[in-house]
C-alpha cells in the first residue's frame, strides 16, 4: 500500500502536466495569430514577406501539430510564429514610415552647371 501510495501522486501530477499542454498551446497560438494579424494588417507580405511567410508557416504548422496532440512541438511553433509575426510587423511599421519620409523629401537634381549658370566668372551681367 506504501508504494501505491507514492505512484498515485506521481500519475496524477504527469496526467495534470501532459493535459496542460492544450493550455498552453491555446494561450501560444491566441498571440501569435495575433502579431501575424497585425503584421499582415500593417502590410508585412509585402514590406517583409520573409519574415511574415515565415511566421504564418509556423502558425499554420502549430495548428496541424496541435491537431495532432504534439502540443510541445505545436508550442514551439506557435512560438516562432509569434516572434516572427512581431518581427515582420516591426520591419513593416518601419519601412512604412521610411516611405513616407522619402515621399516628402524634396527632390534633389543632380545636373551639371552649365558655365555662367551659378557663378560670377561666366557671366556677362555687369
Amino acid at each position: 500500500m506504501n508504494r501505491l501510495s507514492r505512484v498515485v501522486p506521481l500519475v496524477l501530477a504527469l496526467t495534470a502536466f501532459v493535459g496542460c499542454g492544450g493550455v498552453i498551446y491555446t494561450a501560444r497560438i491566441i498571440s501569435a495569430s495575433q502579431a501575424v494579424e497585425q503584421a499582415r494588417e500593417a502590410g508585412a507580405s509585402e514590406l517583409a514577406p520573409y519574415e511574415y511567410h515565415y511566421a504564418v508557416e509556423n502558425l499554420d504548422k502549430a495548428r496541424e501539430e496541435a491537431a495532432e496532440a504534439e502540443y510541445q512541438d505545436a508550442v514551439e511553433f506557435a512560438g516562432l510564429a509569434e516572434t516572427f509575426g512581431t518581427k515582420a510587423l516591426r520591419l513593416a511599421r518601419e519601412r512604412r514610415m521610411r516611405e513616407r519620409e522619402d515621399a516628402t523629401r524634396p527632390v534633389v537634381l543632380d545636373r551639371p552647371v552649365a558655365p555662367g549658370e551659378g557663378d560670377s566668372e561666366g557671366s556677362d551681367d555687369r
